[in-house]
């Protein structure tokens, strides 16, 4: 499977006329005041499933893309909810993860859904919106409350969101840090986790890729990542076309499927 992250058709159609592994997924920016119909129908169309991020709006993003839509997460009806259960936005989701909380939070879903039982019950965020240098209650802590609901019956199996890296970010060492903690202090495998990275825009080059790859992995502490993404459709250079060209670094990356150091590979921010 390859995810490819972009909101522009144009691009896409691009991709797909030298693309070897045709892309299954889009990962596009998509939240109350940026739809992005046009994009979603055209995916559609082509049997290309679509995943969104920001689904609480990005400030960034309209920001570069000079959009002048309001905020959602200061949309009046989002700041009425919070102000009256006495929380903020960071926290309305990420407040469930001491023991009992787990359990209730999870039967509460099961009785919405009129379900006996989940499939797949995900860690939303790795954070439980306290303040200080460490989460509390622990990951280990909510991970083990929820092979509580596994042995109860209530859910068939348990996961955690995506973990996201990349060299830009300058996190992949806490990133891998993090992991191996959480790999080696419970029953979870790598199995169990999703790992993004991305290619920075320096390291397009065919022999620039598969190098930068590597020592993600090296910093990560990972033999694998499950999806890595061309970070932008930029280089740095200066000119009219992008030296490497898109394709170029494409194919580069296709050969990292081939030899086993990323699952999936794919493409963020075109525009």
């Amino acid at each position: 499977m390859v995810w490819v992250c972009t909101k522009a058709v144009q691009k896409m159609k691009e991709v797909l006329k030298y693309a070897r592994i045709r892309p299954s997924v889009l990962q596009v920016e998509i939240h109350p005041y940026f739809r992005n119909e046009a994009l979603v129908e055209w995916c559609a169309a082509e049997g290309i499933h679509v995943t969104a991020y920001s689904p609480l709006g990005s400030p960034d993003s309209a920001t570069m893309l000079h959009r002048t839509a309001p905020v959602l997460m200061q949309d009046p009806a989002v700041q009425a909810i919070t102000s009256r259960i006495g929380r903020d936005v960071g926290q309305l989701w990420n407040d469930k993860h001491k023991k009992a909380d787990v359990i209730a939070a999870c039967q509460a879903s099961l009785r919405h859904l009129r379900l006996r039982h989940l499939d797949l019950y995900l860690i939303h965020w790795p954070v439980t919106g306290n303040s200080g240098d460490t989460v509390e209650p622990s990951i280990q802590e909510t991970w083990q409350a929820m092979e509580k609901l596994v042995d109860m019956g209530m859910v068939k199996a348990i996961g955690t969101s995506n973990f996201s890296g990349a060299e830009y970010y300058a996190n992949e060492h806490e990133v891998g840090q993090a992991l191996h903690h959480m790999l080696s202090t419970t029953s979870l495998k790598r199995e169990d986790v999703f790992v993004t990275g991305k290619l920075w825009n320096t390291n397009h080059s065919t022999l620039s890729v598969e190098r930068a790859c590597k020592e993600s992995l090296k910093q990560l502490n990972l033999l694998y990542m499950d999806l890595y993404l061309m970070h932008w459709p930029v280089t740095g250079n200066r000119g009219a076309e992008v030296e490497p060209s898109i394709e170029t670094t494409w194919r580069a990356m296709e050969s990292l499927v081939d030899k086993g150091l990323v699952k999936a590979i794919g493409m963020s921010n075109f525009s």
